[in-house]
This record gives structure tokens, C-alpha cells and sequence, in this order.
């Protein structure tokens, strides 16, 4: 049974291995194998460690040559998960992907107050972002790792509702 603690090490083997982080032009991670049994434990990780990502097949014009399976990895919240979950050891891969979460726009804001902003304050997770002047995906990473859960669905329209009714 994977733990995150283990995922997390067993992508680090096989990004230091099979890997490739790339600065440009995509700025992403890619693992790739002809192993579908090893591609689906890399898969398994990254849901463990709640990263997204897409998988695509390479086909092999030689019959002897088993396909090509490559698992990318991009955008800034998958990617800092990663950096935050994953201990690379390979100091360029390590740096390279450093690079790339630094290069990102991250807000200063403590747990407490982003959880009074959208608990107390009840803005919208794009209110905060715009509030704090930063994109909407950096503030969905902030919510993850500050452990705060977005509103339902169901929430989230009542509380428009109430909006609107209070506005008019």
C-alpha cells in the first residue's frame, strides 16, 4: 500500500531516472517508459499525491520496439505539489524544478488570514486572487496546502444568491 511519504519517493527514482524537467518552453515534468505495469505505479503516485496529469502514447513503427508512454506533468499547482512531495535527488532536475516553482507568483498570506478572506470575509477564491494580486490557480494551491476545503457547489451558489438578494 502507497503512502504519500512512498510515492513521493518513487517518483523522485523514476524523475531522476526516466524524467525530464524542461524549463522552456513548457516548463514541466515528463516520465517516460515502455513499461505499462511501471507507468501505472507512477500514475497511482501522482493521484496519491494529488497531481494532475495526461498521458500519451508513442507509437513504434518497429514491431520488435515496444511503444513509448510518456506521462506529463504541468501547471503551477501540479508542479509545486510535486516540488513539495517529491525529493528529487538529481541536482539538476532538483534545480530546474526549483526554478520553475519559484518563478511563480506566490502571495504572502498566512493560513488565518486566507481562511478569513474566504470564511469570514466570504470572497470568492477569484476575489482573493484578484484582492492579492495573483492568479486563481495560486490561490486554489494556497487553499490545498493550507488544508482549507473550497465550498461546495451548492454553497457557493447560495452564498451568490444572498449576494445578489442583499445588492438589490
Amino acid at each position: 500500500m502507497w503512502t504519500k511519504e512512498t510515492a513521493g519517493a518513487y517518483l523522485a527514482g523514476m524523475i531522476d531516472a526516466d524524467g525530464t524537467v524542461s524549463l522552456l518552453p513548457r516548463r514541466d515534468v515528463s516520465i517516460t517508459n515502455t513499461n505499462r505495469d511501471i507507468i501505472h505505479a507512477v500514475t497511482t503516485c501522482l493521484d496519491i499525491i494529488g497531481v494532475t496529469y495526461s498521458i500519451y502514447e508513442i507509437p513504434m513503427s518497429d514491431e520488435k520496439r515496444s511503444d513509448i508512454i510518456r506521462v506529463y506533468i504541468g501547471g503551477q499547482i501540479n508542479l509545486r505539489i510535486l516540488h513539495d512531495s517529491v525529493p528529487l535527488q538529481c541536482p539538476d532536475k532538483y534545480d530546474r524544478l526549483n526554478k520553475i516553482v519559484h518563478s511563480y507568483r506566490l502571495p504572502l498570506i498566512s493560513q488565518k488570514g486566507l481562511a478569513d478572506l474566504y470564511y469570514v470575509q466570504k470572497l470568492s477564491q477569484r476575489q482573493i486572487a484578484n484582492q492579492l494580486g495573483c492568479y486563481l490557480g495560486t490561490v486554489q494551491l494556497l487553499m490545498k496546502k493550507y488544508g482549507l476545503q473550497p465550498r461546495s457547489r451548492e454553497e457557493a451558489q447560495k452564498l451568490r444568491r444572498s449576494k445578489l438578494i442583499h445588492d438589490s
